[in-house]
């Protein structure tokens, strides 16, 4: 029987986060937070993390009746709230969701570019949404973001920083490896099972090879950190 012990999922963007989130939605309709309905409301935006601290603070979020908690927060989340709380993430490999993430943007934006390595043009673009994004996350600290998609120049200090913070965390899924993800999400919350929903299953072999040599230079540290989490942390984390 499931205990109800809250959980805090960061769910880092495009890495099937969203069908993670649907799929303990079905399974527990009334306990997941953000609702469909309340992301129908935003817009499908999350909301940020000093609000949903501040919330949290106010009682507005009540974690006894939600206990399954999303945001596309940074990972220093986990270190502000109770630490009765669990946490769970998922990875993918650097440079597939960086693809999957240009051709989210592009789509937003009318399918303008027909070269996705156009838009590795956009500074901005590219320092909040693809530099070392994972790393980021997991790495940087209150007083450099506050938001993931905050802009911050990655350093080593900040890999070493993200290793130790996610080798905290109670669970740490691969989209690679969905299947054992759910797997062990389900032997960590004892939540019954459902049907996963369909998602992308992009793969690095099936990027064109001009895309991924220009992408390449900016993920280097999230390529560091995603081997080396998926070949310690993950490894445990999903071993059955």
């Amino acid at each position: 029987m499931q205990d109800n012990t809250p959980w805090l999922f960061i769910h880092v963007m495009k890495t099937a986060g969203t069908s993670f989130r649907a799929y303990v939605e079905e399974i527990a309709p009334s306990q997941v937070f953000p609702s469909k309905s309340d992301r129908e409301r935003t817009g499908g935006n999350y909301m940020g993390a000093l609000q949903f601290l501040t919330s949290l603070s106010s009682g507005t979020i009540k974690p006894d009746s939600t206990p399954y908690m999303f945001g596309h927060f940074p990972a220093w989340m986990s270190d502000k709230v109770d630490p009765s709380w669990r946490v769970a993430t998922v990875l993918r490999e650097p440079v597939a969701r960086t693809v999957s993430m240009l051709g989210h943007h592009n789509a937003r934006l009318g399918a303008k570019y027909s070269d996705l390595r156009d838009l590795l043009l956009d500074d901005n673009f590219r320092k909040n949404n693809l530099e070392n994004y994972q790393t980021k996350v997991f790495g940087a600290e209150p007083d450099h973001i506050t938001s993931a998609n905050d802009q911050h120049i990655c350093t080593e200090e900040t890999y070493e920083a993200a290793l130790e913070r996610i080798g905290r965390f109670d669970m740490v899924g691969l989209t690679e490896e969905i299947s054992q993800t759910v797997d062990r999400w389900h032997e960590v919350t004892d939540l019954p099972r459902g049907e996963f929903p369909h998602f992308n299953k992009a793969k690095p072999r099936e990027i064109d090879t001009e895309l991924r040599d220009a992408i390449l230079p900016y993920v280097q540290l999230d390529l560091r950190f995603y081997d080396t989490v998926k070949s310690t942390i993950a490894v445990n984390h999903l071993s059955t």
